[in-house]
């Protein structure tokens, strides 16, 4: 269910869109709040509809069980099995409870997203998280015949800042990010070159925790690192396919290059690059995140998280003329909606943009400020 602005050479119309591929439809309208109404008028036709259906009476508790228990626990990965388990135990199951589900409207999942909100305990990002497990659940249930219709359709979610320009968004640079780098090596050499890895490539921290050896491919013209596999937090686990779920090729410099051949061709019995073993691995991913922040308040800078070395290397990357489009490769993101967040730093953009609009009656000169002593012509 969407509005989509069309421009047309007579103007421009609002199409409106409901239902999936086989039971589609659309229609145009000169006016968005027209388009709107009708959206309203047919998702309120489809409810009625919906409720003739016989269904038996059945708890959010034991919905969601019935979900682990047919879905998630067959098709699920474990970080994110494990992750929607937390949020149902934490949020969800204490605010619903046992309440009917097959009497649920959209009203009542707008009415928890706006209880979390004002609460202040959380985000509007994290609180629209929790509204996609409740989508996912009543989607499973109603292909499974326990629901009618799904209450969750039509539900606005809650607006979310521009992270790029939002307080929050945080990259390091210049001589800050150069200063943490040589306090990283000098009080933490056996971490550097996970960190100096993860700024130099953009990848997250289980990722460059589970590269092996054969994972560097160095003999080619452009050397590169095949990113196959991931550690997740939540299940304690090395798993063979990225946050993604798609192996992705990453290149690499020279500098960070010469490191990591020094480190491949040290006789180690060990598969992986930067550890003895797994759990060693597992280990560096649980402490270095508080040992970057030290480095950081060491160095006088506000810290930032891990994390945020993926976001200076995108920001780094594009400054320095890299485009978008390799960009999102590099990252492994599966839409350029989630790249194009740092497209403002694209040096290309800003160079073929900063010129276009001149004034070329008006003088060149220096301007000056205005003080009441300043002599009129």
């Amino acid at each position: 269910m969407n509005i989509q602005l069309i421009k047309r050479k007579k103007g421009h119309v609002y199409k409106a869109t409901i239902g999936s591929s086989k039971h589609r439809r659309t229609r145009n309208f000169l006016r968005k709040l027209d388009a709107q109404t009708w959206l309203a008028r047919q998702l309120s036709s489809f409810n009625e509809k919906s409720n003739e259906r016989e269904v038996q009476p059945v708890s959010f508790q034991e919905l969601f069980r019935l979900f682990q228990t047919g879905y998630a626990e067959i098709q699920q990965q474990p970080g994110t099995r494990q992750r929607e388990e937390e949020i149902t135990k934490k949020h969800l199951l204490p605010y619903f409870g046992v309440r009917d589900v097959t009497k649920f409207k959209s009203k009542d999942i707008q009415q928890y997203l706006h209880f979390e909100l004002r609460l202040g305990k959380r985000k509007p990002s994290t609180i629209n998280k929790h509204f996609q497990v409740i989508h996912k659940v009543f989607a499973w249930a109603i292909k499974n015949g326990f629901m009618a219709f799904n209450p969750a359709v039509g539900v606005t979610k809650l607006p979310t800042k521009d992270t790029v320009y939002s307080p929050d968004y945080r990259f390091l640079e210049g001589k800050d990010l150069e200063n943490a780098l040589i306090k990283a090596r000098e009080i933490y050499p056996k971490e550097f070159p996970v960190i100096f890895t993860a700024v130099s490539t953009g990848l997250r921290l289980g990722e460059v925790c589970a590269l092996l050896r054969r994972d560097l491919f160095d003999s080619i013209t452009n050397p590169v690192l095949a990113v196959r596999r991931t550690y997740c937090g939540k299940s304690k686990q090395f798993k063979n396919s990225t946050k993604g779920g798609k192996a992705r090729i990453v290149p690499i410099g020279n500098q960070l290059l010469a490191g990591l051949k020094t480190l491949v061709v040290d006789k180690r019995d060990s598969d992986f690059i930067f550890f003895e073993n797994e759990k060693e691995a597992a280990a560096t991913w649980n402490n270095i995140r508080v040992k970057w922040k030290r480095v950081q308040k060491k160095c006088g800078i506000e810290p930032r998280s891990f994390h945020d070395l993926r976001h200076t290397y995108a920001t780094q990357f594009l400054s320095h003329g890299g485009s978008s489009f390799a960009l999102q490769r590099i990252l492994g993101h599966s839409s350029a909606k989630i790249t194009d967040k740092y497209s403002h730093f694209s040096q290309a953009l800003l160079e073929s943009s900063r010129n276009i609009v001149q004034y070329p009656g008006l003088p060149s000169q220096t301007l000056k400020r205005y003080t009441q002593n300043t002599p009129r012509k």
